[in-house]
């Protein structure tokens, strides 16, 4: 979607009036859908963890999310999909600790099938370098 596209909130119950706002860049919009997400201990399900991660770091929790491609697209044909911008909302305190703790904490973004991260029929997707970044943080 062009930079300069409008875009309108849901009106919420009780109120009449939609927030409109306008696109400052280029957004690219994928059949993705976030269904599930979970703040969890450190995932028993990825073998062999630690070689993931930095030297000197360990884990000590993980932020699972949980996509579905919608319509009839399949996520072997997202091929340009290199990045995946998430919006967090809902409560401010909630919103502003999960964005803090994504950006100031994490050590590694790792993708995989549900229930295949212990499968080495299924390897892993892991990016330990700057797996996750906000432009607005960027030195």
């Amino acid at each position: 979607m062009p930079r300069g596209t409008e875009f309108s909130s849901r009106v919420p119950d009780g109120e009449h009036t939609a927030c409109t706002f306008r696109s400052s860049r280029d957004v690219t919009l994928y059949p993705l859908q976030i269904v599930g997400a979970k703040l969890t201990g450190v995932p028993p399900d990825i073998p062999s963890l630690d070689r993931y991660v930095p030297a000197g770091r360990s884990v000590c929790g993980a932020l699972r999310l949980t996509l579905r491609t919608t319509g009839e697209a399949r996520f072997d044909d997202q091929r340009e999909l290199d990045r995946l911008p998430v919006y967090l909302a809902g409560d401010e305190r909630v919103a502003s600790y999960l964005f803090e703790l994504i950006h100031a904490s994490a050590l590694a973004s790792i993708t995989g099938m549900p229930n295949c991260f212990g499968d080495a029929e299924r390897p892993l997707s892991v990016v330990a370098e700057q797996a996750v970044g906000y432009e607005g943080l960027r030195r």
